[in-house]
């Protein structure tokens, strides 16, 4: 069984927030509801022979504006990316390339090797190999007498 997921506690607001929406309207609520929705990267999870492989398409950010740590059982990615400010005349009708900072948790398996996690990013298409650790036999311990 895959034990492998996303961990969002924000996600339990959703239902809230649309329901104010739908009630007030987005005239109201648009305007907060822009600023505070979190950047999101999709995201797919397989499962293989030798362990999960984590895609994630992150548009626009560099590697170096990308941090992932382990801890506690669980993966965390950050990543950066600080708008670029430009002094301009024009107004703008509309503006979705936005900059800001998106993270995503995923709580792992017991089964994967945190030691030997490896990430690589290509073309704004970050991979992340979790490998399983290492099959070992059973250790029996010896019961002594005082």
């Amino acid at each position: 069984m895959l034990n492998l997921m996303p961990y969002e506690p924000i996600r339990a607001f959703a239902p809230r927030r649309r329901f104010f929406s739908h009630l007030f309207g987005p005239s109201i609520l648009g305007g907060l509801e822009k600023e505070e929705r979190p950047l999101a990267a999709r995201m797919d999870i397989a499962e293989g022979e030798g362990g999960y492989t984590v895609t994630a398409e992150l548009p626009g950010f560099s590697k170096e504006e990308v941090h992932i740590e382990v801890k506690d059982g669980r993966l965390h990615l950050k990543a950066e990316h600080n708008e670029q400010k430009e002094e301009k005349t024009e107004n703008y009708h509309l503006r979705e390339r936005v900059s800001g900072t998106l993270v995503r948790t995923l709580t792992l398996p017991e089964t994967v090797d945190g030691g030997r996690i490896e990430a690589k990013m290509d073309h704004g298409i970050l991979t992340i190999t979790l490998p399983r650790l290492e099959a070992t036999d059973p250790k029996r311990i010896e019961v002594k007498a005082d």
